[in-house]
């Protein structure tokens, strides 16, 4: 139903990301001192967490039983407090020396790294990229074995990383060089081809758009929710890896 109140229903709703400077900065890293990599993901993330507060829900179509709503246990993508809920318990998870033990960076919330292995575990919300000296390889599958335990990943071994949120990741290890590139994303985007701007030729037109007000003249214009998604979509290979 999406009709949680604030205050009542949810607090804390705030979750953050890597940052794309970060991801950078690790691709530097792995590149320049030659590091291992591997690439996991959080199985049905959201629903690991557990829920802060007594929260009811509708029950899933084609599984209602008649009268009744569901208590909710786990978090759900659809409630607002979910994605703070995750980012909580994989920061805990990372960072609890009863767990994990990786010191949090300072610089980057989700940059975690060994405080005397050189290991570093990148997170984007649910998407993990670990990068290691080979020579710690036992340690750092180890550390990975008590993240499952807490929270379910796809895979448990190890598969070294050849793209990564969308950016493709090439190694040259003679040359220590790492090249990030969003070829296939770009080509994805592309695909939207119906018109330059959602935005009509009328100030009033202009204004409307900019409040996210649905817009009532009859000039010919393209879906602004498209346009948007759009511009969210170009605006990560913008911050990613084409800055021009």
């Amino acid at each position: 139903g999406y009709s949680q109140i604030a205050g009542i229903d949810y607090s804390e709703i705030f979750a953050g990301t890597l940052r794309n400077v970060c991801f950078r900065h690790i691709c530097a890293c792995i590149a320049h001192e030659d590091l291992e990599t591997d690439e996991f993901d959080g199985v049905k993330a959201f629903t690991q967490a557990k829920v802060d507060r007594v929260l009811y829900v509708e029950q899933p179509k084609l599984f209602e039983v008649t009268g009744k709503v569901l208590l909710l246990y786990r978090a759900l993508e659809g409630i607002v407090q979910g994605a703070n809920l995750f980012m909580k318990l994989n920061q805990s998870t990372w960072t609890d020396d009863a767990k994990c033990g990786l010191n949090q960076t300072q610089i980057e919330p989700n940059l975690y790294t060994h405080p005397t292995a050189r290991i570093l575990v990148a997170c984007f919300a649910d998407n993990n990229l670990g990068a290691y000296k080979k020579k710690h390889e036992a340690l750092y599958l180890q550390i990975k074995h008590t993240y499952n335990k807490y929270i379910k990943v796809d895979y448990v071994g190890l598969h070294p990383i050849s793209q990564f949120l969308g950016v493709q990741m090439i190694r040259d290890r003679e040359l220590k060089l790492m090249t990030i590139k969003q070829t296939g994303y770009i080509n994805r985007v592309c695909k939207f081809e119906k018109h330059s701007s959602p935005v009509g030729n009328s100030k009033a037109d202009r204004d409307a758009f900019t409040k996210l007000r649905d817009l009532n003249s009859a000039d010919e214009k393209c879906d602004r929710s498209e346009f948007l998604s759009v511009l969210g979509e170009l605006g990560w290979v913008v911050g990613m890896t084409r800055g021009d």
